[in-house]
């Protein structure tokens, strides 16, 4: 069983053998930059290893919860969101790859931009917009995880 060390482990290692022995001895400032870009790749992914699977299945579980609730209701995009959904559902696979996983939340995805355009126009709540809110915490949520993902900071230095 491969369990120690972690690729995030093995990632930092790498990003730590760069940063103590490798930048110390470079001095072409473009070298520079792009070792800096290295090093800004291989910490999104890290913590893309650490916790991407984990995240995908739960932005998964909470977009079925509120598209659920949104395919119930009497919105109108209610009946396109039931079809992403069932697609969805339908397709889900058994395995834990991480293509298995993404194809999965690729079609949840889907069921999430479906159910945004069927609360879109919701404003209050006789018309909707608790369902909204509840759309927008999901949004939030997976901001939040790409914001984990790729930094508050994070840019690719050198680049335009």
């Amino acid at each position: 069983m491969i369990t120690a060390p972690t690729t995030a482990q093995l990632l930092d290692v790498v990003r730590r053998e760069l940063a103590e022995k490798v930048a110390p001895a470079v001095t072409d400032p473009q070298v520079a930059t792009s070792l800096h870009m290295i090093d800004q790749i291989l910490r999104t992914l890290a913590v893309r290893a650490e916790h991407e699977l984990g995240w995908m299945g739960e932005e998964m579980s909470a977009i079925e919860m509120v598209a659920s609730r949104v395919a119930a209701s009497d919105l109108p995009g209610a009946a396109s969101v039931a079809q992403a959904l069932e697609e969805f559902r339908a397709n889900v696979s058994p395995g834990l790859h991480s293509a298995d996983v993404a194809a999965d939340y690729n079609r949840a995805t889907e069921v999430l931009s479906r159910t945004v355009e069927a609360t879109f126009p919701a404003v209050g709540p006789e018309d909707g917009g608790e369902l909204r809110a509840a759309v927008n915490v999901l949004l939030d949520q997976r901001l939040a995880h790409e914001t984990d993902v790729i930094g508050d900071d994070f840019q690719l230095v050198g680049r335009s």
